[in-house]
């Protein structure tokens, strides 16, 4: 399958500009497009994608330092601690601003590189944010106990290898090969050799496309090593990938992320909205059908509806004179029997079909009272919706008091 530009792609610095190589199988790569530092002065923008990016060696610490175990788990923490005596420990945020990578393991201690991005460094990087970043070294190896000098963006740049492991490399102060260069070489690599870093440099490879040969024979002279001038190789992928990822790439990243999450939220919430919508328009269909069936049927049947209501209709108007809890004689007798022994003396009944009227009198009011309640709570009289006014005293000291019953059809009291 075909590779998109952004999966087969690199972009890192060159002599003297940003260079986009595109792979050609087996982690080769050939160059594709090259602009000057004139052409591009915002850096590598005018590159749409490259999927990997090379950091500047000048934007990049590399510490060499040893570590009194083998176990790979404590090597972060441990080389944190040697960083942070140098102030080289970068502080905590977004993004991995240091990779530790295995130079040598000895049977109770372990050699590592720290790659520290620089602090206040910004990188510039292609429209489409890279994938996967490393320092440029990483991606053109030197050969075995070898050192190399490139050139980076115009800075001269010097790799060493201690083996065939990257060990150590730096921006080096000046720009062309003289003797103050050579001086700062020599002062590199005794110190890489006092920290037990270096053990033998076989070779200075001058990867320069325009190196003078005086300047190599010079060179040679200052260093006591052989330098052998040629042309720089085209990157490889390194063997293994680098966990570097600046800042503003991580900051980006977790703005992606959560864009990324809250449209997948949102197309949830789309898709139960409209799941729900579907559901909600079935169900009123099926509802608006049945209802549709029920009216039909209402309709097919309502002359009969109609009869049944005509009837009970007509047995409501004559209720009160077909039904025994109606008839004046029981109605008479109920009220008969709700009387105390002695206390109370009926003036007048009136019981007809719209209602019945009692005028009676008592001895006392707490009488009177007590006989409107037992009324009002007769089941036997429930048929009737009972009003009785308060009682009032008359002029023999008795208490005057009424009771009057309409009564109850379809529920509610007949007016």
């Amino acid at each position: 399958m075909k590779k998109s530009g952004q999966e087969a792609s690199l972009c890192c610095p060159g002599e003297s500009g940003w260079q986009r190589w595109v792979a050609k199988g087996l982690g080769q790569f050939e160059l594709a497009e090259e602009l000057s530092l004139e052409e591009a002065p915002d850096g590598p923008a005018e590159f749409r994608e490259s999927r990997h990016y090379a950091f500047p060696a000048e934007g990049v610490h590399a510490a060499p330092l040893w570590v009194a175990t083998v176990e790979q788990d404590m090597f972060e923490d441990l080389a944190g601690l040697h960083l942070e005596k140098f102030g080289l420990r970068p502080d905590g945020g977004e993004g991995k601003l240091m990779d530790i990578d295995t130079v040598e393991l000895e049977e109770s201690r372990a050699l590592l590189l720290a790659s520290i991005l620089a602090k206040g460094v910004t990188h510039p990087l292609p429209t489409e944010t890279p994938r996967e970043f490393a320092p440029s070294p990483r991606f053109f190896p030197v050969p075995k106990d070898s050192a190399a000098i490139w050139r980076e963006l115009g800075k001269l740049i010097l790799v060493v290898n201690r083996g065939r492991e990257l060990c150590y490399f730096q921006a080096l102060t000046s720009p062309e090969i003289d003797e103050f260069t050579a001086s700062e070489i020599r002062c590199i690599l005794l110190q890489l050799e006092g920290q037990g870093v270096l053990q033998q440099l076989e070779r200075l490879h001058l990867w320069l496309d325009d190196c003078p040969p005086d300047a190599a024979a010079a060179l040679q002279e200052n260093l006591g090593i052989e330098v052998a001038p040629g042309k720089k190789p085209n990157p490889t992928l390194p063997d293994e990938p680098c966990g570097l990822v600046p800042t503003d790439v991580a900051e980006k990243k977790r703005r992606e992320a959560r864009a990324k999450r809250l449209r997948i939220i949102l197309a949830a919430l789309a898709g139960l909205y409209i799941i729900g919508m579907g559901i909600w328009i079935g169900n009123y269909a099926r509802i608006q059908l049945k209802a549709n069936a029920l009216e039909a049927e209402v309709a097919a049947k309502q002359d009969e509806f109609d009869l049944v209501n005509e009837t009970r209709r007509r047995y409501d108007a004559l209720k009160p004179a077909i039904e025994p809890e109606f008839f004046p004689v029981e109605t008479m007798y109920n009220l008969f029997e709700r009387l105390p022994p002695r206390g109370i003396r009926f003036k007048q009944i009136d019981i007809t079909p719209e209602q019945v009227f009692v005028s009676a009198e008592a001895v006392s009011q707490p009488v009177a009272l007590s006989y409107q309640n037992q009324v009002k709570k007769s089941a036997a009289l429930g048929k009737f919706e009972w009003s009785a006014p308060p009682p009032t005293p008359n002029r023999q000291g008795r208490a005057d008091f009424k009771l009057t019953g309409k009564p109850i059809v379809n529920g509610s009291p007949q007016i």
